[in-house]
């Protein structure tokens, strides 16, 4: 049995998690109308390993690999997206996570079911090799999904589908953001109109596994200003959006002041203090009275970089 939902996997580097990932959506109960696997420049044979695997099983019987030039993870999710045609929905799934059997099928019968919806989610599970594994509850976003996104660094590609044509509405991933494109597109999906929460087992996060296999990375820990550039990205959402509008004042202004905090203090790690200091400086713009951000800008004056 197939479902009516698409999924693409962009993958970088990751010989070996990319197959575990394409097993768990070659086990599902449901399966997908398509699989595209976009292959984003990898020079270690990623690409050359998923075409073998796909020959040697027969489940997945509509799968393409393509392969590109390195340009990115939101290039490669585009370039994969416009080869899904008309399928009403797709799932943006990572290379290194892990769907639970029954994941397309309860996200089919979700959006079938409530037709207005733009976007279901599950329920996530963070694992990592040095860290016990964190279960994260998603059903609060069905309140205010623009409000939580906003407040949880809302990065829902593998545990999420979205309705083909808001995807396209919106004008797919923001290929020029090498980190955080999927919380720039989700905060924009949130404005689109009603999100669901399905109930069941979670998807699994791998943090940690694909390095620990000298495998690439996780985006987030690739950068060293990762928290700056997400901080610009909330920043510019309030300000080019109609996002504020579902947000308080106060929660606008104190998650606000808190990412470019957070940047601050993760510049200050790399020793790129005067960097940091825009950062503080950047929070207390939102929040003026932060007994910690201006302690640690003064801290950026005492420093021999500052």
């Amino acid at each position: 049995m197939s479902s009516n939902i698409a999924v693409v996997i962009p993958v970088y580097n990751r010989r070996q998690s990319v197959l575990e990932t394409l097993q768990s959506v070659a086990t599902q109960d449901v399966l997908p109308h398509q699989v595209v696997v976009v292959d984003d420049g990898s020079s270690d044979g990623t690409g050359e390993a998923v075409q073998r695997w796909l020959h040697g099983q027969t489940r997945l019987t509509n799968a393409t690999v393509l392969r590109q030039e390195n340009r990115g993870v939101g290039a490669a999710r585009n370039r994969g997206f416009n080869e899904i045609g008309d399928c009403p929905y797709v799932a943006f799934l990572d290379s290194d996570d892990l769907w639970p059997v029954d994941f397309l099928a309860r996200s089919q019968n979700a959006l079938t079911t409530n037709p207005h919806a733009i976007a279901v989610t599950c329920d996530q599970v963070f694992s990592g090799l040095q860290r016990r594994k964190r279960f994260r509850s998603m059903s609060a976003i069905t309140e205010n999904a623009t409000a939580w996104l906003f407040c949880n660094d809302g990065a829902l590609n593998s545990c999420s589908v979205l309705h083909s044509e808001t995807f396209r509405q919106l004008g797919c991933y923001n290929e020029s953001l090498l980190t955080g494109e999927d919380v720039d597109l989700f905060l924009r999906v949130s404005l689109m109109g009603p999100w669901l929460h399905m109930e069941g087992e979670p998807v699994v996060h791998h943090r940690g596994l694909c390095a620990e296999r000298g495998e690439e990375e996780n985006l987030s820990e690739k950068f060293g200003d990762s928290c700056r550039r997400w901080a610009l990205i909330h920043e510019n959402f309030i300000h080019q959006t109609t996002g504020k509008q579902y947000l308080s004042r106060n929660v606008c202004r104190n998650r606000l002041a808190y990412y470019w905090y957070r940047a601050g203090r993760q510049l200050m790690r790399a020793k790129r203090v005067n960097e940091a200091q825009q950062c503080f400086r950047r929070s207390l713009t939102w929040r003026l009275w932060q007994g910690n951000t201006w302690f640690r800008l003064a801290q950026t004056f005492l420093s021999p970089q500052g």
